[in-house]
């Protein structure tokens, strides 16, 4: 099929890459929360089976009742918010992000154009299929690709910090958070959602995190102070106080935190 080849080669050939380059040197995209808690055997429903037909009902569908100078209007405005809605797949808030949406979500932007060709000219189940063989293509890959990325691999002879992060749940979750009367010195994390990590190393609900499904594994010479902590936690994720820290404490700061084993 002709339509779905233009739209996998303009993908794989530009939009893919110049995200790369983005992320690489630029902006660290930020994947959101869409697959993170989902199994493999589920994610793969929801994205080949389920979100093709969901989203073609909510953007093409609507097409055939469109005439004249109001379908050419509803092809572009179903085309360009099909888009933007991609842009809740990231968890980036930066200005710049927005300044680039043209780019990062430009594959979104171009199928919707084409898929909406695909309905009015084939039907429906055409432009489902197209959407469907599209993720298969190039969603899953790009997901399976990502899934147990290290993001974080830091080391000094005060502490070393590994955090690696999953695109899908593979087993369930398991936490371990040691605290001295000076501060934390080791985590353990497997496959746990990180805004319930940070909410159990600093004070609950105290920060803004990014929805990523994490491990950690972090261990001190001498406990570090909370926000220490998170602080090195945010060389790879935003962090948004939503309350006043009492002050970062240097890597080998003190804190005020009780024994404590959170499992």
């Amino acid at each position: 099929m002709v339509v779905l080849a233009i739209n996998l080669a303009f993908a794989a050939l530009i939009i893919i890459p110049l995200a790369l380059l983005i992320d690489q040197h630029v902006l660290p995209i930020k994947g959101g929360p869409l697959t993170a808690k989902m199994p493999l055997w589920f994610l793969v429903i929801v994205v080949l089976i389920v979100v093709p037909i969901v989203e073609e009902m909510l953007f093409r569908y609507p097409l055939k009742f469109a005439r004249n100078r109001a379908l050419k209007i509803a092809v572009y405005g179903s085309s360009v918010i099909f888009a933007l809605v991609h842009m809740s797949n990231y968890d980036n808030r930066e200005i710049l992000f927005y300044l680039l949406a043209p780019v990062i979500v430009g594959s979104q932007l171009v199928g919707g154009f084409l898929m909406a060709y695909l309905r009015l000219k084939h039907g429906l189940r055409w432009s489902i299929l197209m959407h469907a063989v599209f993720n298969a293509v190039i969603i899953v890959p790009i997901t399976l690709s990502i899934h147990g990325k290290i993001v974080i691999d830091a080391h000094s002879p005060q502490y070393s910090l590994v955090v690696t992060q999953y695109a899908f749940s593979e087993r369930p979750e398991h936490i371990r958070i040691f605290r001295q009367e000076t501060g934390i010195d080791t985590v353990h994390v497997r496959q746990a959602n990180l805004q319930h990590i940070v909410d159990l190393i600093g004070t609950p609900n105290g920060w803004y995190v990014d929805d990523a499904l994490v491990d950690i594994d972090f261990k001190a010479t001498s406990p570090i102070s909370p926000d220490s902590l998170i602080s090195l936690l945010g060389q790879r994720f935003r962090m948004i106080p939503q309350i006043v820290p009492n002050g970062l404490d240097t890597l080998t700061g003190g804190g005020n935190s009780k024994n404590k084993a959170a499992e």
